[in-house]
């Protein structure tokens, strides 16, 4: 039997040298990330991929993302990545930890809307 690190350099050798197996597994992998993306927007969405917001009826996948529910995003990323300005794959987090509360479905319109109006709500823009 191999060791992980045994194993890690097959691995590496053999995608080197077979670039279809490269370009097979990115496809793979986007077609994967595509799905975990809208399984977790359904699930936020309440069951459909929709914009939470009332009277929105936006459905289109690419214009869809995560809220989060508190406006604590930035703390979010930081307390699980160490900094703020870290990119987190909010999706991949959210359902190997189970879908936890406090986020939404919401249209990149309602994103930014909910913006205006919390800064708005304390003074901040406008």
């Amino acid at each position: 039997m191999r060791s992980k690190a045994e194993y890690n350099a097959y691995k590496r050798k053999y995608r080197s040298e077979n670039p279809e197996y490269r370009d097979k597994e990115k496809k793979r992998q986007a077609r994967a990330s595509i799905e975990r993306k809208e399984r977790v927007l359904t699930h936020y969405g309440g069951g459909k991929v929709k914009c939470r917001w009332e009277g929105c009826g936006v459905s289109d996948i690419d214009v869809l993302s995560i809220d989060h529910v508190f406006d604590d995003g930035a703390e979010h990323r930081e307390k699980i990545c160490g900094s703020k300005h870290t990119k987190v794959d909010i999706y991949r987090w959210l359902e190997a930890n189970g879908f936890p509360e406090g986020y939404q479905t919401l249209c990149l319109n309602h994103q930014f809307k909910k913006e205006i109006l919390r800064r708005k709500r304390e003074r901040k823009w406008m």
